[in-house]
Formats: structure tokens, C-alpha cells, sequence
């Protein structure tokens, strides 16, 4: 099944809300992964934003953006220069992501 951009979104907020409820209910450990499957959803959103819709894709950007691997997934999209200006900008956003990876966050500082 293929998804669009606007498939992206809505799997990044469901996995949002669904992430929240575990987390209001003290079930960290399944927060935590669909948080991160909401991130990963948010990140392939912005990759499928910058496709043309009869374009072919870049073999190594596919490659990138299959993955499950938030550091691939970041430098597929093109957004390693924004991530490392949150980060030093904001230290809640920049603690929440060393949790998210934490080598790929000491690389980036």
C-alpha cells in the first residue's frame, strides 16, 4: 500500500494520541515506542513533501527513509542542519532527543 504525505500526518498524530493514552495510563515502555513511531512518521511526511508526485525517487534517499534508524532517517530528509539548531537552541527539545538517540546527538554538538 503506498501513502502520501497526508497518510504521514495522520499516522504521526494517531501515534501521538496513542503514545499519550499509554502514557497517562503509567505504560511507559509502549509511550515511548510509539513516540518514536510518530517521529519517524513526521520525518517521512517532510521526506514525501519534497517528491514531485511522477518524480523517481533517489535510490539512496529510499534507502534512507525505509529504515527505522532515527539518524537515516534525519540525514534522508535533508535535516540535520535544522535538528542541530533546535538542539543548541533549545535544551528541553535537545534533551528529549538524546533520549531519542543518544550517539547521534553527541555527533551533532
Amino acid at each position: 500500500m503506498a501513502l502520501n504525505r497526508s497518510d504521514f500526518q495522520r499516522l504521526a498524530e494517531l501515534r501521538v494520541a496513542e503514545a499519550k493514552s499509554l502514557l497517562d495510563q503509567g505504560r511507559y515502555e509502549g509511550a515511548y515506542y510509539l513516540a518514536g513511531y510518530a517521529v519517524e512518521c513526521a520525518i517521512k511526511a517532510y521526506v514525501a513533501r519534497q517528491t514531485n508526485q511522477y518524480d523517481f525517487p533517489d535510490r539512496d534517499l529510499v534507502a534512507k527513509v525505509y529504515k527505522h534508524d532515527p539518524e537515516e532517517l534525519v540525514r534522508g530528509a535533508g535535516l540535520e542542519i535544522a535538528l542541530r539548531k533546535e538542539i543548541e537552541s533549545d535544551a528541553e527539545f535537545a534533551n528529549n532527543w538524546a533520549v531519542v538517540n543518544p550517539d547521534f546527538s553527541r555527533r551533532l554538538r
